[in-house]
């Protein structure tokens, strides 16, 4: 390309920005409040949690809850997101091949993860089974 007159670097203004540019702390904690909000927690996963422990007041006031097995349901999640909020920046959400947005979906639950001021940064994930030699993500 360089020996086409058509291109040249000297005349081109390239300009290289970042493809997936991390929301502020901000926005992500009141998008990952509504998201948690929409979502329920699972019988077995509330089980889990207080045998190893937790207290049910601990459960509810941390925002645990079971990822949705179901793809319709993801779907409906996130579409009643989209509408409110720019997911791009927000970790966790992303656009499948077909530009619809989705999120991760294995086995498990989500485990909001808190800063000093208590705004969610990040959702982690427990596993429902140990993949690779990890039950957490």
């Amino acid at each position: 390309m360089l020996d086409r007159e058509c291109f040249s670097i000297e005349r081109s203004n390239i300009t290289i920005s970042p493809i997936n540019e991390l929301a502020n702390i901000e926005t992500r904690d009141i998008v990952y409040r509504d998201f948690l909000n929409m979502l329920t927690l699972e019988g077995h996963h509330k089980s889990y949690l207080q045998k190893i422990g937790f207290l049910n007041s601990s459960i509810y006031s941390q925002m645990y809850r079971s990822i949705p097995k179901k793809k319709i349901k993801r779907r409906l999640v996130v579409n009643a997101l989209k509408r409110k909020y720019d997911l791009c920046g927000i970790p966790g959400f992303y656009q499948e091949e077909d530009w619809v947005w989705t999120f991760s979906a294995p086995r498990g639950f989500f485990i909001p993860l808190f800063d000093e001021k208590n705004r969610i940064q990040v959702l982690s994930i427990h596993l429902d089974k140990e993949y690779n030699g990890i039950t957490d993500m």
